[in-house]
């Protein structure tokens, strides 16, 4: 009888170890794909304010109507007229206040000039001591918008990208509406990275083929989602009567109402640049695990310098042979964890292709 008992207790022992050993060996087959845009939005958008920040108090309401909504917006930046004593002070406000909130500046010369009038020396010169100043102040020089929207020349253009500058926006009419869509369904580069177009919007300005109303900006909205592209809005003056370029504050703030209603990735210029350098250079190595304690070892990379593109990427990851697991979790080398949920196989996360390794496991 004995010698039954254990027969039997041997089989349980032995079926128990087995059933656990192939339920811990089950492998995933994981699919990884770079969403088009941040968070998985349809289309993008960067709201950009060519007016230095600091200038009055209905500069003061648009940045509140737009942070309220949890959306970015860029202000332009004249190194001249921030290095000044007087204005020094509003660099600090703008770096340790206004950047965690979502609002940047962008390099706009270090005197507001034509650039495509300068010798190349003389734009280089402009570029690079803005770029410079930028730098030393801690306000990330990335992304440049041209004074005057000049910088149709392509050696400007080389002067702004030899400076520092990795993108820089130009300006754009109705008539030219079809330049307005960046990177629009499948295409993945920006046909000139340092002459990006821009929607023109406000009256009297240097040209009346410029969006003037909710109305019109409407349609140019509703396009972008669908060619899932990115635009770059050009304000001037809003809320300011009698300033150049007017636009109604009453209709910028029906604009922001629209781009918060409806799928859109409203992100500051020089983010969403840098999304799409990092989406094109993204790869990533991936190793089974060695022991019980992960299944995967896994290392996010762009190629790209660590210290300038920065943007979380938005992963899309299925994950085959899950039908029973629910939680992805990331492990880092400091031992810091993430947790997502998988969702009927798939798992959405935003990651830095910094060349960090992550320990992964699937439970």
């Amino acid at each position: 009888m004995f010698r039954v008992i254990v027969f039997f207790l041997s089989l349980f022992i032995l079926f128990s170890c087995t059933e656990n050993s192939t339920e811990s060996e089950v492998k995933h087959d994981l699919d990884i794909k770079v969403a088009k845009w941040f968070n998985n939005n349809t289309a993008a958008i960067s709201i950009t304010y060519d007016v230095g920040w600091g200038l009055g108090t209905e500069i003061n309401q648009v940045v509140g109507e737009t942070i309220n909504r949890n959306l970015c917006i860029d202000f332009e930046f004249v190194t001249e007229f921030y290095n000044s004593p007087k204005n020094r002070y509003l660099v600090d406000k703008i770096r340790d206040d206004l950047y965690p909130k979502g609002v940047h500046v962008f390099g706009h010369g270090h005197k507001h000039v034509n650039h495509d009038n300068l010798t190349f020396e003389d734009a280089y010169n402009s570029f690079k001591t803005c770029f410079d100043l930028m730098d030393n102040w801690g306000l990330m020089p990335r992304a440049y918008a041209y004074p005057h929207g000049r910088g149709l020349k392509s050696s400007t253009q080389l002067a702004n990208e030899l400076a520092g500058f990795y993108c820089a926006r130009g300006f754009t009419v109705k008539s030219n509406k079809e330049l307005f869509y960046i990177c629009p369904d499948d295409v993945s580069v920006p046909q000139n990275w340092f002459f990006l177009p821009s929607i023109v919007v406000g009256e009297g300005s240097l040209t009346n083929d410029n969006v003037v109303n909710h109305e019109e900006m409407k349609v140019y909205l509703n396009e972008n989602l669908e060619r899932k592209s990115w635009v770059t809005i050009l304000y001037h003056s809003i809320g300011i009567e009698g300033g150049w370029a007017y636009y109604p504050m009453e209709e910028y703030i029906k604009d922001v109402n629209y781009m918060s209603e409806n799928d859109f990735w409203v992100g500051n210029m020089d983010m969403v640049a840098a999304y799409i350098y990092e989406k094109n250079g993204f790869s990533f190595e991936i190793e089974e695990g060695s022991s019980n304690k992960y299944d995967y070892l896994i290392k996010f990379s762009d190629g790209l310098d660590n210290k300038i593109f920065n943007q979380l990427l938005t992963l899309n990851i299925s994950i085959s042979n899950s039908e029973k697991n629910t939680e992805f979790i990331l492990k880092d080398s400091n031992g810091e964890f993430q947790n997502y949920p998988i969702i009927n196989g798939n798992v959405v996360i935003n990651i830095l292709p910094d060349e960090k390794e992550y320990e992964i496991k699937i439970k």
